[in-house]
């Protein structure tokens, strides 16, 4: 697991345009050209400003948009209440949003750090979905956590301890956690591991891992216009937004396993910018039968006051924001954008749309 103690931002600033000149007199010339450009520039905007005063006047054009007036992101406890949490781990899982992938995200929340990463799908075979250790400032203890598919009752560890895999509220379907405890060892170069899993008879599982949908995926980045593939995002009603790279399924096919319980697959994602934001758009299917049967709801979502259809995350221990709407038979998913930017993902969000090319 990577220690996430502190947190990157999304958004990277812009580069600064480049100024270039050859000689005093290409400069001079290059200057003059700009300003008249300038002038033409401002003279067009002030007459545009002074018609569209008049048509809003004259009531023959809409105004900009009204604020949702969205109640502000609670903030992110210093110190998570764990009160009630299996061994004081509380861990959470949502969809892969990553184009062409299909499993779950997690979050291992425990008092003094917060550790994640992705996991593939539960499958009858596919039964250690992600195990790590790690080790939080002025903590005792290293702790080890594996997230098991739900026939799994106890794991054992490569230290030879054997622990239960109990079940969590919030886990879909059934999933279940192990913990270990061990004195922590800074000069330990070894991690603890997962090394096997038994039913609730006591036998040991047989384990062959699904790891991931097996689709083909295609990415882009500008210049390159995107990717043709199973999926494709559009923006309408004249909304503008800069596509800053993504990421599609070339083709549809169901998950490579029986599925233990229900899954999401990824068919797109997209990074769009608009001023001062970074934010990113998926679409998500079932996994089990894409664009043929319409998705699970999303754990953890709630609605938006006011906003009939639109759902948000619950923003549990500093959970990444994440707005939703369904489309047909998908998900569509808007994340990003920082702290404050529900505004901006739900307008996003309001004007995606997705097509499903099979």
């Amino acid at each position: 697991m990577t220690l996430l103690a502190d947190r990157p931002t999304s958004e990277n600033p812009a580069p600064a345009e480049p100024r270039q000149g050859v000689i005093e007199e290409a400069r001079r010339r290059e200057r003059a050209r700009r300003l008249r450009r300038r002038r033409v520039a401002l003279a067009a905007g002030a007459i545009a400003a002074l018609a569209a005063g008049l048509l809003l006047a004259r009531g023959g054009a809409s105004a900009p948009p009204a604020p949702h007036h969205i109640p502000p992101e609670p903030a992110i406890p210093a110190t998570p209440d764990l009160r009630g949490a299996h061994d004081s781990v509380l861990v959470r899982v949502s969809p892969n949003l990553t184009g062409a992938e299909a499993g779950w995200c997690f979050r291992v929340v425990m008092r003094a750090v917060i550790t994640g990463g992705c996991a593939p799908l539960p499958t009858a075979t596919t039964l250690v979905l992600s195990d790590g250790t790690s080790w939080g400032n002025g903590e005792r203890d290293d702790t080890t956590v594996a997230l098991t598919a739900p026939d799994v009752r106890s794991v054992e560890f490569s230290d030879g301890a054997r622990r239960p895999a109990s079940p969590q509220p919030g886990l879909p379907y059934g999933m279940r956690v192990a913990v270990l405890r061990t004195r922590h060892n800074p000069s330990l170069r070894t991690l603890i591991r997962s090394v096997a899993a038994f039913d609730a008879g006591g036998h040991r599982m047989t384990e062959r891992r699904v790891t991931g949908s097996g689709l083909e995926w295609r990415i882009w980045n500008p210049p390159s216009p995107p990717s043709k593939g199973a999926c494709s995002l559009s923006l309408s009603g004249g909304y503008r937004a800069k596509t800053e790279w993504g990421q599609v399924a070339g083709a549809l096919r169901p998950y490579p396993a029986a599925i233990e319980g229900r899954g999401f697959l990824s068919c797109i994602d997209t990074e769009y910018y608009v001023p001062g934001r970074g934010m990113r758009a998926s679409a998500l299917l079932d996994a089990h039968a894409p664009a043929r049967t319409a998705p699970a709801a999303i754990g953890g979502l709630v609605p938006i006051p006011g906003l009939r259809g639109y759902f948000e995350s619950d923003g549990e221990y500093g959970s990444e924001a994440l707005d939703a709407r369904r489309e047909g038979k998908a998900w569509l998913v808007v994340t990003g954008g920082g702290r404050g930017a529900q505004e901006a993902r739900v307008r996003l969000l309001q004007h995606l749309r997705l097509a499903i090319h099979g």
